[in-house]
């Protein structure tokens, strides 16, 4: 691979405010739909709508406090999230209801991607990759060859598309999703997180240690135009025009390249939160959002940023009730299994458990605790071999939280 060091000049004027000691949930993904209607998906199951370019924002029930990592929307209706432990939910009436489905895996999805009005991917931990043929009704393992994570997922195409991920790691499929084939960059800079596409044969991809690499073959082969000099971590890129993009990172840094990412440029922010996803509706307004409910906001194309206050951003319990729900162990298990699981607070549990269609199989505990360490056993001797949902509902005064998480019976 062939190499370039071009001088880059970072401009790394940020203001450092100290961070709000009021609890606020981390927003992991941000996707405009068009130039009005935006979704943040993020911790504790928090998904949040606009529909006037982010001046308000509404909450929508995930039904869920799992971490949602990636989102994509097919229309104004139909959208899908992913996350923690396998996690995927549905929504196909603009978000007023969530469904959830089993994806068929128990790893963490760092990413979904919408490719056409029937198929779905999804992306995540050692070398996950998992395909939908039916909008997310169904999902089948796909073989990566890989045991790396998997932290992003974009599509050229309905049949081309990458997916990058840690040590370098570049899948390439031109089939929707049904193969993959690994993608030798030769050169690596740690960590891929993330890729943009700047037309059908120009791609770009971020990651750790300011590691940038361009392609100008649909991803065949990749070069290094620039090398950011500095322990820069790059969490996501967009282009919103072929020429004009910008790049999150850690630490409140916004980079921003009028050129295709040959050269790029610090802009201000007014924090040093860890920026994760940005979106642009336009060519001039976009938003960034980040950790502890961050949101910065341009109207310029990005090159400048206001921040607005989001500290009310959140399910509505953390504050007053947290639980922590392990994973059962074991599991997968046959033919019992132990859920533990921690109240900072007394409250009223429910826990059930649900097959994958949906219906619930059995009831393991209803009834009032105190706060602490409880642990409950599920004997599943007269279930058959698949996925499980086991979901936790707490209550404590006008405090709910409900926690799901899978796990897989084997006969």
């Amino acid at each position: 691979m062939k190499t370039k060091l071009l001088t880059l000049l970072i401009v790394l004027a940020v203001y450092i405010q100290n961070v709000s000691s009021q609890s606020t949930v981390n927003e992991h993904s941000i996707k405009f739909l068009n130039t009005s209607v935006a979704t943040i998906v993020g911790e504790d199951g928090v998904i949040l709508k606009t529909t006037d370019g982010g001046t308000s924002w509404v909450e929508q029930n995930s039904g869920i406090t799992n971490v949602f990592y990636g989102y994509d929307h097919l229309d104004n209706n139909s959208s899908i999230a992913a996350g923690e432990n396998g996690i995927t939910v549905k929504s196909v009436d603009g978000g007023n209801t969530w469904s959830i489905i089993a994806s068929g895996s128990l790893e963490h999805l760092r990413d979904v991607a919408i490719v056409s009005s029937t198929v779905v991917l999804a992306c995540g931990d050692n070398g996950t990759l998992i395909r939908s043929d039916d909008f997310g009704e169904n999902w089948t393992s796909v073989l990566s060859g890989i045991t790396e994570n998997l932290n992003d997922l974009n599509f050229i195409d309905a049949n081309t598309g990458l997916a990058v991920g840690e040590g370098g790691t570049m899948l390439k499929t031109e089939d929707g999703g049904m193969t993959w084939r690994v993608i030798n960059t030769a050169e690596t800079y740690g960590d891929y997180n993330a890729i943009a596409v700047r037309s059908a044969l120009n791609l770009i991809v971020v990651g750790d240690d300011g590691g940038i690499f361009h392609s100008s073959d649909a991803g065949e082969t990749w070069y290094a135009p620039i090398v950011i000099m500095g322990p820069i971590k790059a969490n996501d890129v967009v282009f919103f025009t072929e020429d004009n993009g910008i790049m999150v990172c850690d630490n409140g840094l916004i980079l921003r390249s009028m050129d295709g990412g040959q050269t790029w440029i610090g802009v201000i922010t007014n924090t040093s939160a860890d920026f994760m996803s940005v979106s642009f509706s336009d060519v001039n307004n976009g938003i960034c959002v980040g950790e502890n409910g961050v949101e910065i906001y341009t109207t310029n194309g990005g090159a400048s940023w206001s921040t607005r206050d989001t500290s009310q951003i959140g399910n509505g319990s953390k504050a007053s009730l947290e639980n922590i729900i392990s994973q059962n162990y074991p599991n997968p298990f046959n033919p019992s299994t132990t859920i533990s699981y921690q109240l900072p607070n007394d409250a009223n549990v429910q826990i059930n458990v649900f097959d994958i269609t949906g219906k619930q199989v059995a009831s393991l505990f209803d009834g009032s605790q105190r706060a602490g360490n409880h642990s409950v056993k599920f004997d599943a001797s007269n279930l058959s071999s698949g996925v499980y949902f086991y979901r936790l509902t707490a209550i404590s005064g006008q405090s709910k939280i409900v926690k799901t998480n899978k796990m897989l019976l084997t006969k």
